[in-house]
């Protein structure tokens, strides 16, 4: 028989408004047009997730939004006079995006293993350019207490410029690490 207080901490907790911080790295693939083109292959990045979580059944839904902010080195987007491609130059800078994302979780008493999608448009800040962001990934959450987590995300990330079309963007694989808070 169960009682009200077995309730695993992951489940009990994983209700109602919650914030999650990711600080993490990100690795980007070589562009496909102007490769040699990515002269920093590891960059960092900071990401975050805005949502409500309500519980169906076993698994919790949390539908939110995310603000990402990555900091690809931007020479890729550059080309010099004549419109011919220069290693030499480079135009680093921010990439920040809008997502609407939505996670799945799955309590497992102190463990909450989590699926994630999520799209929507960026800017690219050294290219002055904007474009269309899709992220998808999972991971896991450890629960110390109620009303915090740390884990470790793993996403694959797709961007593409809208004034090139999809041929010209960013695949990368992104590494983060959640810090999640629970109102």
């Amino acid at each position: 028989m169960a009682h009200a207080d077995d309730t695993p901490p992951a489940t009990a907790a994983l209700k109602g408004f919650r914030y999650v911080l990711k600080p993490g790295f990100t690795y980007q693939k070589p562009s496909q047009l102007y490769s040699p083109a990515v002269t920093q292959d590891i960059t960092f990045t900071v990401s975050n997730h805005l949502g409500w979580a309500f519980p169906i059944g076993p698994i919790v839904l949390s539908p939110g939004a995310s603000v990402p902010v990555w900091f690809f080195d931007a020479g890729s987007d550059f080309l010099g006079p004549g419109g011919t491609y220069r290693p030499d130059l480079h135009l680093p800078g921010a990439t920040l995006a809008v997502l609407g994302e939505i996670e799945v979780h799955l309590p497992l008493r102190y463990v909450s293993v989590y699926g994630l999608a999520g799209a929507g448009g960026a800017f690219y800040f050294g290219s002055n350019q904007q474009g269309g962001v899709f992220r998808g990934g999972g991971g896991a959450i450890v629960y110390p207490a109620k009303w915090i987590g740390i884990g470790m995300q793993l996403s694959y990330l797709a961007m593409s410029h809208a004034a090139r079309g999809p041929t010209d963007g960013i695949e990368a694989l992104e590494i983060v690490l959640p810090i999640e808070f629970r109102f």
